[in-house]
């Protein structure tokens, strides 16, 4: 039995599949749509510019980014596989670009991290006091090192704790 749908993928191909130029143009469609899946750095340095005979040509940002796009084309066409089958060219060719790509924006500072300390006389201050003096008698770098970060919490005067 047939169904009384047709999905709007079906529709697409079929209107796609009418003509070679419509076909290239769904295959870059979908050869776009796999390629912004790819790990954060590639789609904000290259995109696809065509893809036509079998070959998929692929516009970077520098010339860093067409050496490495063309070190990991067989990785790159087997993702695109992976997203698309049926669709993958068979080639991969990386030109440089001369429009501008945009500049991915820098994240923000993180905000400062609170300092954890442990109130006097709680079982964390006590262990950590014994810790400490243990870290006294020993000679060891990790030694010197935690009674160095720990050295403001035992100490009154410290300007951490101001």
């Amino acid at each position: 039995m047939k169904p009384h749908y047709t999905s709007m993928e079906q529709l697409l191909r079929a209107f796609f599949g009418n003509t070679p130029q419509l076909r290239e143009a769904w295959q870059l469609l979908r050869i776009r749509e796999a390629w912004r899946a790819l790990p954060e750095p590639i789609p904000q340095n290259s995109l696809p510019l065509e893809c036509k005979g079998g070959c998929l040509t692929v516009l970077a940002s520098s010339t860093v980014w067409v050496q490495e796009l063309t070190m990991k084309q067989h990785q790159l066409l087997a993702f695109l596989g992976g997203r698309a089958p049926g669709l993958v060219p068979r080639e991969l060719r990386v030109r440089l670009s001369t429009r501008r790509f945009p500049r991915a924006t820098p994240t923000p500072t993180p905000p400062p991290v609170t300092k954890l300390k442990p109130s006097v006389g709680s079982p964390a201050w006590e262990n950590l006091a014994w810790v400490r003096e243990k870290a006294s008698q020993s000679e060891h770098e990790w030694a010197t090192w935690f009674l160095r970060v720990t050295a403001p919490w035992f100490d009154p005067s410290s300007e951490e704790d101001k």
